[in-house]
């Protein structure tokens, strides 16, 4: 009789195993907390406009991808051509502009003083790992 209920337990722990075995790819599959909270944060820019794709970033040296957070300007009112780095990754032959950003790429005519005021106030709140600010006709891309 002992050999049978030897026989049944290691028949249990089998199934237990096997099952187990089956369901352990399922819980890899299941978005972390992290992972969770970045997705509601995406959701919640993309219902503000705001497109985030994986991107080379216009650095010299850089290696990899960054997130790239695109805001898009109105057609009928198309945005500067310029490009702002970080001082951490600008040439210090680059043109200071403000709270330490160069100007890799300035725009041809001066921005409005309310551009200028709005662009400022932006960099100066930007956090650290924020490396570049780009405007073309079409988008705003930090």
């Amino acid at each position: 009789m002992a050999h049978v209920e030897e026989n049944v337990e290691m028949e249990w722990l089998i199934i237990v195993f096997i099952m187990l075995f089956v369901i352990a790819p399922v819980m890899w599959l299941k978005p972390s907390p992290r992972q969770k909270r970045q997705q509601a944060l995406r959701t919640q820019i993309a219902k503000q406009g705001v497109s985030i794709k994986l991107e080379k970033p216009p650095l010299h040296h850089f290696r990899g991808t960054m997130p790239a957070y695109r805001w898009h300007y109105p057609q009928e009112g198309p945005g500067p051509d310029f490009l702002l780095v970080r001082d951490s990754n600008a040439s210090e032959a680059l043109t200071p502009f403000h709270a330490g950003w160069r100007w890799r790429i300035a725009p041809l005519r001066p921005l409005p003083d309310a551009a200028t005021a709005a662009l400022k106030t932006l960099l100066e709140r930007l956090p650290q790992d924020a490396l570049v600010v780009q405007s073309t006709p079409y988008a705003l891309t930090l």
